[in-house]
């Protein structure tokens, strides 16, 4: 009779501790489960948070205390990203280098400058810009664009005067394609009269 108490005593241990540990692996699921819906929701929370900060970057970003605008100008097959930063001394860096190095033509420099010169703003900011494709002609005037277009974004007041210089209106002009039967977009080969 003691061996039967023993052996139903042992095997009703066993069972409550199966129940329990089976109980411990419910807990465990449900509170992995909850931690997997706590962290997608911060993941959610976190990406709108990064959405709604690079908005605001794109707007006016804030660099070491210094407002930035930022616009894009075109001309040609050039495409500039142009960054005003104010309370500048009138640095201008092209790609990384400084504008005397990359621009070798006054002409270029001048065209670059000519938003800044009208508005008398040359001294006020510093502009870094990125500019990609085309030949120099075609940067310059891109850079041009893009700057005019930043300096409507920092103040809306001098939009008249570089609307009349006509500054804020993108270049359409483009390189003619070559035709069929011509050397180039008008350019016919040499007439010779038979006969």
């Amino acid at each position: 009779m003691a061996d039967k108490k023993d052996k139903t005593d042992e095997i009703e241990k066993k069972e409550k501790l199966e129940t329990k540990k089976t109980e411990n692996s419910n807990k465990s699921d449900k509170t992995v489960a909850e931690k997997g819906k706590v962290e997608k929701n911060e993941k959610v929370s976190s990406k709108t948070v990064e959405k709604k900060e690079k908005e605001v970057k794109k707007v006016v970003k804030k660099d070491s205390s210094k407002i930035q605008f930022i616009a894009t100008g075109r001309r040609k097959k050039a495409i500039a990203r142009v960054r005003l930063i104010a309370d500048g001394k009138g640095n201008v860096i092209i790609n990384k280098t400084e504008i005397d190095d990359y621009f070798p033509l006054e002409t270029l420099k001048l065209i670059l400058r000519q938003p800044l010169a009208l508005t008398n703003t040359a001294q006020k900011f510093d502009i870094i810009v990125n500019v990609k494709g085309g030949g120099l002609t075609g940067q310059a005037g891109a850079i041009c664009h893009g700057i005019a277009r930043a300096l409507v974004k920092s103040d809306e007041t001098l939009k008249s005067d570089l609307k009349k210089a006509g500054l804020l209106t993108r270049d359409a002009r483009k390189k003619e394609r070559k035709k069929y039967g011509l050397k180039k977009a008008r350019k016919a080969p040499q007439f010779t009269k038979g006969g």
